[in-house]
């Protein structure tokens, strides 16, 4: 399946939206440069090829853009293709799209804390980064 992209500047740097027939494949959250944005897509699709947007993809770019000014964007509605996952991950992908907009609680009242990782090592874990609220 053929996968086509684009850069686009925001606010935070260059993002990169890639996307096929059966809808968007790939977001590359901004990165320092065009040139960064572009290489990682092209790692995880290395056939894509650079386009000019569709209508409905530029429409998509423009609330991605609105969404990293800090705006509430519901992107739920947005076709994705996400490709063959592990069942496991495919059911988290599914729950984490029923999130909706989130804020992350504040940092102060947590403590870290030790854990073993599934390679024994181990690590602080700082457990707001895992947690979210509405």
């Amino acid at each position: 399946m053929q996968h086509e992209y684009t850069i686009f500047d925001t606010k935070n740097g260059f993002a990169a939206l890639a996307w096929n027939e059966n809808g968007v494949s790939g977001l590359r959250l901004p990165a320092s440069s065009e040139a960064r944005a572009e290489a990682s897509v092209l790692r995880r699709f290395p056939q894509a090829r650079r386009t000019t947007p569709s209508t409905q993809m530029a429409s998509l770019i423009s609330e991605i853009k609105r969404y990293f000014d800090g705006e509430k964007v519901d992107f739920s509605a947005v076709p994705l293709d996400l490709g063959s996952q592990d069942p496991f991950f495919a059911r988290v992908y599914a729950e984490v799209r029923k999130l909706g907009w989130v804020k992350r609680r504040p940092m102060a009242p947590w403590p870290k804390f030790w854990v073993r990782s599934p390679r024994r090592h181990a690590m602080w874990v700082k457990p707001w980064h895992l947690t979210l609220y509405r």
